[in-house]
């Protein structure tokens, strides 16, 4: 197969080519030996790049191995790297002698024999390059006894290629209508491309109405899509959709452009104009207006506007069609419609198959008559009425035309006749009429133009029962208003009925009640005749008949009649003399209403009681019992009054003076007299005191003394007093007593002392003066008659001696106020680290301690930098020094030496490059030194590596390895002393982009704790994906199986993760199987990859068959998709190209056969396709014998022939 021959063909020319390579490869190696004779002493260089190819903008890191393979020494060793121009010079290690930027050299020296070394460099790539641009770097060995050597090294560098395209659709678009622009990206490159923006820049006519997938940013006509990272081959679109404006003009241009752009590229644009129809077909019409007014026999002019499905509007008035509603009458001339008949009518323009409608109404010619109706609109004229008064009769003055068209109600001047009511309001185009009296009459309508109307005759009669009226009369016309009364006195009362006009009808059969304070009133009837008997009430006489109708009189108030007796309050009473006390008199009627006639009374009281009256309040003057008499409008009433005498108002206390010893006793009288002169014995009433702080006890009248003094005896009766003056002298001495008892002061302060003399009774008298006095031996001090001055601290025995007799005091010397402190130790040397404790006491000028005050003193260095830690007065040391140790105690100091001795260990650490790739070399540089003032002993440095590097060598060497960590014994350190280490490792590949490589170093010896530094390190790393599809057979025949290849590979220094592979089937092929299976169903299926390390490439094999029958040529579409939780989708797309062809064959059969002449003959044509295309187009064609003649056929020839038949299309199978 011509299929088949091509994949053998394809497979040869492959083979050909691979052989082809091979052997130039080959030849190229022998061409490039050496043919120069071997040296006694020799000089070897190489170099690996750390990644081929290498990003663009990223570092590339060279690694040059240089060895003396010889057995001699080469002297004056300098090695020289010159760099591409493209990139730019990072860091080196070992640093280089010199050369920096271009073409750094190391000055290796003398090179023994089969001693090797590296040098590692780093640098970075510029950006933006092409993509594919070649690196070239060459370093060159040079040494006294040897030819110069170089290597040289290629590497390619991956940069992105962006593409961007846009199409629109639909183009032209229509004014309104959605318009979609597709935006599709892709990086041809071979790099991923970061910080990938698109911006999409709208046309001001359009307005942004949403895009797949969304904006990540801008607003407006401006929108743009953080694209993120695009790897190799990786490719995308947007779907943007906005609406066009409205209105636009026929053929107006929008133009959008498109802008993409990275970290690595320039700016990329592509833009797309699109055409504007100005609208579509209408979809309705507007008519205007849509409603109007005319008189008829006046035109009016329409308009009419036609609007598309995408609101687009345009004027067809020329253009349209127009009726009204028949029975309107009327003429048009075109748009333009003259009104004959009055009415509302409907208006119809027509334009393309659309038409609206408007209305129109005609209005009747002028107002000719008036005709009085009881309707609005003037079709119910008003004839002969009855009514009552409780009646209205609401009236219309309807206007017609001369034909009798009824025009509109119309303004007239409204009267009515025969007294029967009035109508309201007497103007306008209605009125009511309300009847109010009994009677006949007519309501005219008066207008100023046109012929005026009457009703008919209007008949009133009386109404219903509307209200009652309470009246003094029986026939209603006398209204019960306010009304005042006596209790002796009767009130005559009549219900009368009225109508709603106040017409009387008759008194009416109602229930009489009461309100307020009136006494209760029951009754029922026509009439009532209110009897009080209760005074001082008032309120309402109502009525209420079955129907609900009410009524009340005005306020009826009641007063008392005529006085019957009186009474006098209090009846009895009893006060004493100069009380007053006041009388109430209360009258009282035949109904026993009572009323206050106080004022208005007489008072008097039995002759030789004295006193006085003020109106009706008595004021007592003499004891006794006496009558009180009140009398009011000629009657009276009595009461009994009891006068005592009154309180003390003067006392008499005896003896006046008085004086007496210590616990004699002394017996009081008193007499008392009251206001008038009225005097009584009152010594056993009266209460008795002595001046506060006398001391002794009363029984009754009788004082005992005890205090000495003059002191002030008082006796009160009724709270009036009298005092008289007793003085108390002290007895003989019974003791003394020395004050202060105790006492506590500072030294050199003084202390007066007073003695006192006491009787049995503690009566004291002063004999300071004349007493003797004394202190403690050894208290020191001096005495000034009574005044001590203290000297020495302590607790000391104070004596006072009198006549005999003594008393002593405890006074307690404290020390003076504080003078100075000490602190100790004084001075101390220890270790650092270790701790030491301070006290501190207090002193006053004498000496005298004042206690430890260690808790209250603040300990402290004096000099910055000590590092140690106080803890109250215990200081925990760090840095080694002299140091002064104050302690400041209520603004008083003292200071102490401290000296401190240790070794201080300190550690720098740097790391280069940084950050760096995954599978580069790092350098670290360590700096150790001891900056104490003691020699550190048993020294050991460590390094702790990250699980992700492997140690590679260092300068010096470590002492060993714990775990797989290296470590130098330094032995002992002196101070001021310091050196380095430089450790070279080699990081892991593949590692997760920003791994942190984290390095600790410590160091430790005897006497110090461990000082350890931690630095970290960030790694650059990225999956590089690639993926490549095949199909084969190319092309491939309808039906026949096809099998895609899919090729993925992650040719970076990172894992990705979550990779997923989709691949999407072409509609004419059928899914059969995979290699590895994969998920989904019908034309697109998945694979979870997950993981993918860096390394060899993967495939997936997918067979699937090719529909039957398919036109020749149809092209089979395949995508597939890389995508990882790292980088943007990956897509590629294939092509497959489908052979087919249509197979026709064409069989006839006779019968009969063999024929007789001029019998019937019929063949039978039968027409296949077997091929795998469906073939069009099929025409059949019979050749007939020339000695027959066609008579019919089935089916029918084609139209005027007899031999041929259009078959059209026969598919495949038929």
């Amino acid at each position: 197969m011509k299929i088949g021959r091509k994949g053998l063909i394809q497979f040869i020319v492959a083979a050909l080519v691979g052989g082809i390579g091979v052997v130039a490869t080959l030849l190229l190696l022998s061409q490039g030996a050496s043919a120069r004779p071997m040296q006694q002493a020799s000089l070897s260089i190489s170099k690996i790049e750390s990644a081929d190819p290498v990003q663009v903008g990223g570092q590339l890191v060279y690694t040059l191995t240089y060895q003396n393979p010889s057995t001699e020494t080469v002297t004056g060793v300098v090695i020289t790297d010159t760099l591409d121009p493209n990139v730019a010079y990072v860091s080196a290690s070992p640093a280089p002698s010199g050369g920096e930027p271009d073409a750094p050299f190391w000055s290796i020296g003398t090179l023994s024999d089969s001693v090797s070394g590296q040098i590692v460099l780093t640098v970075t790539v510029a950006s933006p390059l092409p993509n594919g641009t070649l690196l070239t770097n060459t370093a060159t060995i040079d040494g006294n006894e040897v030819d110069p050597t170089s290597t040289q090294i290629a590497t390619t560098v991956a940069a992105p290629t962006l593409e961007l395209s846009k199409e629109d659709d639909p183009d032209p678009v229509m004014a309104g209508a959605s318009l979609t622009y597709t935006l599709a990206y892709t990086n041809s490159g071979d790099s991923t491309a970061t910080d990938v923006v698109i911006t999409d820049v709208l046309d001001n006519n359009v307005t942004f109405v949403s895009a797949s997938p969304p904006p990540s940013g801008g607003t407006g006509n401006t929108r743009t899509w953080d694209i993120g990272s695009l790897s190799p081959s990786a490719s995308g679109q947007i779907l943007i959709s906005v609406t066009v404006q409205t209105g636009l003009a026929e053929g107006t241009t929008l133009t959008n452009t498109a802008t993409i752009d990275s970290q690595q590229t320039d700016p990329l644009s592509a833009g797309q104009t699109t055409g504007v129809i100005a609208h579509d077909d209408p979809v309705s019409v507007s008519l205007a207006p849509a409603t109007a007014t005319v008189t008829a026999g006046t035109s009016i002019s329409y308009t009419l506007t036609a609007y598309d499905a995408y609101g687009n509007d345009w004027d067809v008035t020329d253009s349209g069609t127009y009726t009204i509603t028949p029975g309107a009458g009327g003429t048009w001339a075109a748009n333009v419609y003259t009104a004959e008949v009055a009415g509302t009518w409907t208006v119809t323009g027509t334009y393309g198959g659309e038409n609206d409608t408007a209305t129109l109404t005609v209005e009747a010619g002028p107002l000719d008559h008036i005709l009085i109706c009881t309707d609005t609109g003037g079709q119910d004229p008003a004839t002969d009425h009855a009514m009552t008064t409780d009646e209205t009769w609401a009236l219309w003055a309807a206007g017609y035309d001369a034909q009798g068209n009824f025009i509109a109600n119309q303004v007239v001047t409204w009267s009515v006749s025969g007294g029967i009511g009035v109508v309201t309001p007497t103007t306008g185009v209605s009125a009511t009429l309300d009847a109010t009296t009994p009677g006949t009459g007519q309501v005219h309508a008066d207008h100023e133009t046109a012929t005026d109307d009457d009703t008919g005759t209007i008949t009133v009669s009386v109404g219903d029962l509307d209200h009652i009226v309470i009246c003094t009369d029986e026939n209603g016309q006398d209204p019960a208003t306010d009304h005042e009364m006596t209790t002796d006195d009767q009130w005559a009362l009549w219900a009368a009925g009225y109508d709603a006009d106040d017409n009387f009808i008759a008194n009416q059969d109602v229930r009489w009640e009461s309100t307020g304070t009136l006494d209760p009133v029951s009754a029922q009837g026509t009439g009532y005749t209110f009897d009080p008997f209760t005074a001082d009430t008032n309120g309402t006489i109502i009525v209420e008949d079955l129907e609900g109708h009410t009524d009340a009189t005005g306020i009826i108030t009641v007063t008392v009649g005529a006085p019957n007796r009186v009474e006098l309050a209090p009846d009895s009473a009893t006060r004493m003399a100069g009380e007053s006390i006041s009388y109430t008199l209360t009258a009282y009627d035949a109904d026993d209403n009572n009323w206050d006639v106080t004022a208005d009374g007489v008072y008097t009281i039995t002759p030789g009681a004295g006193g006085t009256w003020a109106a009706n309040v008595y004021t007592t003057e003499v004891a006794g019992t006496w009558t009180v008499t009140g009398t009011y409008s000629g009657l009276s009433d009595t009461g009994a009054l009891t006068v005592t005498h009154a309180g003390a108002a003067s006392l008499s206390l005896s003896p006046s003076t008085a004086t007496l010893t210590a616990g004699e006793s002394i017996t009081y009288t008193v007499m008392a007299a009251d206001a008038y002169g009225n005097g009584w014995d009152a010594t056993d009433e009266a209460g008795y005191e002595i001046e506060a702080g006398a001391g002794g006890s009363w029984t009754a009248n009788v004082y005992t003394s005890q205090f000495a003094s003059t002191w002030t005896v008082t006796a009160t009766v009724d709270a009036v007093s009298d005092t008289g003056t007793l003085t108390v002298t002290h007895a003989s001495l019974d003791h003394v007593g020395l004050t202060p008892a105790t006492a506590t002061i500072l030294a050199g302060q003084s202390i007066t002392y007073t003695l006192t003399a006491y009787d049995v009774y503690d009566n004291g008298w002063d004999v300071s003066d004349s007493g003797a006095y004394t202190v403690t031996p050894g208290a020191g001090g001096s005495w000034a008659a009574n005044v001590y001055t203290a000297e020495v601290a302590g607790t000391w025995t104070v004596t006072g001696t009198y006549d005999g007799q003594l008393d002593t005091g405890a006074l307690t010397v404290q020390p003076a106020e504080l003078d100075h402190i000490v602190v100790s130790p004084a001075s101390a040397v220890i270790q650092a680290g270790d701790v030491q404790t301070y006290t501190a006491e207090a002193f006053d000028r004498f000496d005298n301690s004042r206690g430890d005050v260690t808790d209250d003193t603040t300990f402290g260095i004096v000099e910055p930098g000590h590092g140690g830690i106080w803890t109250d007065n215990v200081y925990t040391s760090q840095n080694p020094g002299d140091w002064t140790v104050r302690g400041v105690y209520s603004d008083t100091t003292d200071d102490a030496a401290l000296t401190v001795l240790a070794p201080v260990l300190h550690l720098e650490k740097s790391a280069r490059p940084a950050p760096i790739e995954a599978g580069a070399y790092l350098t670290y540089t360590l700096i150790y030194s001891n900056t104490g003032n003691q020699t550190a002993t048993g020294t050991v440095v460590t390094d702790t590596l990250d699980p992700n590097l492997d140690y590679i060598d260092a300068s010096p060497p470590p002492t060993g390895f714990s775990n797989g960590d290296p470590y130098w014994t330094l032995a002992s350190l002196e101070p001021d002393e310091s050196d380095q280490i430089v450790l070279r490792v080699q990081v892991h590949t593949p590692l997760p982009n920003n791994t942190v490589l984290t390095n600790t170093a410590a160091i430790n010896c005897d006497q110090t704790d461990p000082a350890s530094i931690t630095i970290t390190t960030t790694v650059h790393s990225a999956p590089v994906l690639s993926l490549v599809k095949t199909d084969g057979p190319d092309p491939v025949e309808a039906g026949d199986q096809l099998v895609y290849t899919l090729t993925y590979t992650n040719t970076g220094n990172e894992i990705a993760t979550g990779t997923v592979i989709t691949d999407l089937l072409d509609p004419y092929v059928t899914f059969v199987d995979a290699d590895p299976p994969a998920q989904g169903t019908g034309q697109t299926r998945t694979w979870a990859i997950g993981d993918l390390p860096p390394g060899g490439p993967q495939q997936i094999l997918i067979t699937v068959t090719v529909d039957s029958p398919l036109p020749n040529g149809t092209v089979l579409t395949n995508t597939a998709w890389l995508d990882t939780d790292q980088t943007a989708p990956l897509s590629i797309t294939e092509e497959t190209t489908v052979h087919s062809r249509p197979v026709l064959e064409i069989t006839k059969s006779d019968d009969p056969d063999p024929v007789s002449a001029g019998e019937y003959l019929y063949y039978t044509i039968v027409i296949t396709n077997s091929g795998n295309e469906n073939a069009a187009s099929v025409v059949v064609v019979e050749e007939y014998d020339p000695n027959i003649s066609f008579v019919y056929a089935s089916p029918d020839p084609d139209p005027g022939t007899d031999d041929q038949w259009t078959i059209g299309t026969l598919n495949a199978g038929d």
